[in-house]
């Protein structure tokens, strides 16, 4: 087996670093006299650890915080980190309800780390709505939910959840229901869930980005799930539900440039009458932008509306599964109107051992009836042991040990190891997809 070329490794703050200054939360009142004392609030621990030099420890000692002022240090609703931090909730998690004042959080120049929080109901102006992030940022088991961006002065709308121009990783977080759109003007926006910027890198793992909007009916929005331009890196994750309206990108948008690893995951049930794609390599709709590179490795991509994969770049398929995925009008589903992968404007597609519905233009080594897949190749959607939802592969000739003997990722999307003897021959091959059937499963 030779080792995945793709996988990049997970960057986090290291165990051993050391801390100036411990602050715990006492209050969780939203108030602010600049000092930590008996009655500390989160924002007097925030002020504290600023203006104490290294890399503090903020630690909160209540389920639940909502913020009321529309003013404390910064004079503005928002919470300022611009010193290195490590901010933790409670093992169950803590939330941080923004209640509709600001965008949650803004990280300048900083290296910090996030552990079990939910920040929800952040409204921010233009970018980013729970978190803008210029510094170095990690979130570690943090639910990113109910959040919105609306449009700025200059018109801009992106990062819904959060808006991204510097470090960013997640692990085992779920980015959910966030909107990037303003339904007053008809605004659409772009990357729902995540916006990561040019020059700027984002990496994903076991993670959910499910829910999020950036489009309506006859409103085009773009990214609905992720809007990148930068690197971003996506391992053993699922995407589902998110909406662009008609645009593109239900799933993840990769334009103009940017540089796409997709390993190991799902993209499932995204899209809306009118979008055009799960995930949008490039674009139909801009003109001028540069070829953007996206590699899906053992990824599935399938059941979403407006078709599964727009291409206008540079698209890799290795042992990944395309298929099943269709257009719908007026309540009817379209599994052979072309739209189930398609390459565009001069897009080129190379493929390693993969699978496709027989509907659009991109190669495959496995071509399959695209109207049959859920009878004949791949289970619905549900929880297989993982953290994320998975589509099983169904017995037969199809995903099942059928990838090539020589190259196989380390594990699946449920962290299960890769290869498997999922058919009983006796021999262990790399299934095709984001999941590797167990022998016995």
């Amino acid at each position: 087996m030779r080792a995945c070329t793709a996988c990049w490794p997970i960057l986090l703050l290291a165990a051993g670093t050391a801390h100036a200054a411990t602050f715990v939360v006492t209050s969780n009142v939203d108030t602010f006299d600049g000092s930590c004392d008996a009655n500390c609030s989160l924002r007097d621990a925030l002020w504290g650890a600023e203006q104490t030099p290294g890399a503090d420890i903020l630690r909160l000692s209540h389920p639940y915080y909502r913020l009321t002022e529309a003013g404390g240090p910064t004079g503005r609703g928002q919470l300022l980190i611009s010193d290195a931090l490590v901010l933790r909730g409670l093992p169950e998690r803590s939330t941080i309800d923004v209640n509709g004042i600001d965008r949650g959080f803004e990280i300048v120049g900083a290296r910090v780390e996030m552990i079990d929080l939910t920040l929800r109901n952040g409204r921010g102006e233009g970018q980013g709505g729970a978190i803008y992030n210029a510094g170095d940022l990690t979130l570690r088991r943090v639910w990113v939910i109910g959040n919105r961006v609306v449009p700025d002065v200059d018109g801009r709308v992106d990062g819904g959840g959060i808006f991204n121009v510097g470090q960013l990783r997640l692990v085992a977080c779920r980015i959910e229901r966030n909107i990037a759109r303003d339904d007053a003007t008809l605004i659409g926006g772009r990357g729902g869930g995540i916006f990561s910027d040019r020059g700027h890198a984002v990496y994903v793992y076991d993670s959910a980005i499910r829910g999020n909007a950036t489009g309506l009916d006859d409103i085009s929005g773009f990214g609905a799930g992720m809007f990148n331009l930068g690197q971003a890196r996506i391992d053993r994750s699922f995407f589902g539900d998110n909406d662009p309206g008609d645009g593109e990108g239900a799933a993840i948008a990769n334009r103009n440039g940017a540089s796409l690893v997709l390993i190991n995951s799902t993209l499932s049930n995204n899209g809306h009458d009118g979008a055009d794609s799960a995930l949008a390599n490039g674009t139909l709709t801009v003109t001028g932008e540069a070829s953007p590179k996206a590699n899906a490795v053992n990824s599935t991509i399938a059941n979403n509306n407006g078709g599964g994969v727009l291409n206008s770049g540079r698209l890799t398929l290795r042992q990944s599964i395309v298929a099943g995925n269709y257009t719908q009008d007026a309540g009817d589903r379209w599994y052979d109107a072309g739209f189930n992968c398609r390459s565009e404007l001069g897009g080129t597609v190379t493929q390693f051992s993969s699978l496709l519905g027989a509907d659009g233009n991109c190669p495959a080594q496995i071509f399959v009836d695209n109207r049959s897949v859920f009878s004949t190749v791949l289970e619905h959607l549900r929880y297989l042991g993982g953290p994320t939802p998975v589509h099983k592969p169904r017995p037969g000739p199809y995903a099942i040990d059928g990838g090539d003997p020589d190259f196989c990722p380390a594990v699946d999307q449920r962290a299960q190891s890769r290869p498997a003897d999922g058919d009983g021959n006796g021999v262990a091959v790399c299934d095709i997809g984001a999941m590797e059937v167990q022998p016995g499963e």
